[in-house]
């Protein structure tokens, strides 16, 4: 651990459960709203991989509920974990400090976790330590990511979907998508990746902020590894297309929902891998925790999901109902025009 910069960015570290030493380490980047999506994407990896981990999650604050949620986890399940509470300083000057505009702004301070991480945690016995995103799903056991050969490179990473107008936008080779990353820890800090991050912030106006900013800096500095370790599969495109399935991949370790439907929301619970991510949920120590219903939505995304709702049930002939989510969504959009 970096303890000088631990302090600056650190405001207290939690140990949970020290009786495991030794294990492949993970680490998740989150606010105190996501840590019940953290909890359960734990769970999900500790109830179909046997291998031993050690669980580092960044977080801006904690519940004492969430707090004891996932020290029933560590103790159940005999693992460490490892809670590290950011400075709020720090994420009022990475807001601050960024000229981005956009609907992830307010959560710029807590994406840049993601920066600051690998310079933090301790993993003295392991040369690598992975990142994962919380909106996924783990199929299958992850512990052989580990034994990846980086060919000398500083990341792993898998193409992002849209590589092909993203890396032409930022001039880089190609374009990865930052929800899984395997990390050379000793070369990450050696090559100061953390504050070459940081000092991008103020740059330029970025489109997907901290993913566009790992990727301008790292460059020259990924192996793109299989994309079954990071399957980036899209829930809204299921749901727009009013299935409730697509055809899964049996080789796929980790699925990623990307795009703005995510498995925690009640309208795409019907679709087959989502039943899957339930499943887990219900394993939890979270089991008790509601779901996100459009009536959760701020008042935009509510009439703008209403929206979608109507042209989806026209697209299956549900003509009754797509009338009734039309005129909710002209309701709720006249009523937050007016607000």
């Amino acid at each position: 651990m970096d303890f000088n910069f631990s302090k600056k960015y650190i405001e207290s570290v939690i140990q949970l459960n020290q009786n495991n030493s030794e294990g492949d380490h993970i680490f998740f980047c989150s606010d105190v709203n996501y840590l019940k999506y953290v909890g359960v994407t734990i769970t999900n990896i500790l109830l179909i991989d046997k291998n031993k981990y050690i669980f580092h999650i960044f977080v801006d604050q904690i519940t004492q509920d969430n707090l004891f949620r996932l020290r029933e986890t560590a103790k159940y399940y005999n693992v460490n974990i490892y809670i590290y509470i950011i400075k709020k300083e720090f994420i009022n000057a990475a807001k601050k400090a960024s000229c981005t505009k956009s609907h992830l702004s307010d959560a710029l301070g807590i994406i840049c976790f993601r920066f600051i991480a690998p310079q933090i945690i301790n993993s003295i016995n392991r040369e690598k330590v992975l990142y994962l995103d919380v909106d996924i799903i783990v199929k299958k056991e992850i512990n052989n990511i580990f034994k990846l050969d980086l060919k000398e490179k500083i990341v792993g990473a898998v193409e992002d979907v849209s590589s092909d107008v993203l890396s032409n936008i930022w001039k880089t080779k190609k374009y990865f998508n930052s929800g899984v990353l395997l990390i050379d820890i000793n070369k990450w800090r050696n090559e100061n990746i953390t504050e070459k991050c940081l000092e991008m912030l103020n740059s330029n106006k970025f489109i997907y902020l901290d993913q566009d900013i790992l990727n301008i800096v790292l460059n020259n500095n990924v192996n793109y590894i299989s994309p079954i370790y990071n399957y980036q599969y899209s829930l809204s495109r299921i749901f727009n297309k009013g299935c409730a399935c697509k055809k899964l991949n049996n080789d796929v370790i980790i699925y990623h929902f990307i795009g703005s439907d995510k498995p925690w929301h009640t309208w795409v619970q019907y679709i087959d891998i989502v039943k899957e991510y339930i499943y887990i949920y219900r394993k939890s120590f979270w089991n008790n925790i509601m779901f996100v219903s459009i009536n959760d939505l701020d008042t935009e995304k509510q009439y703008k999901y209403m929206h979608r709702f109507s042209r989806n049930e026209f697209k299956n002939k549900n003509y009754p109902k797509s009338f009734y989510w039309f005129i909710k969504y002209i309701f709720n959009k006249i009523k937050y025009l007016i607000k």
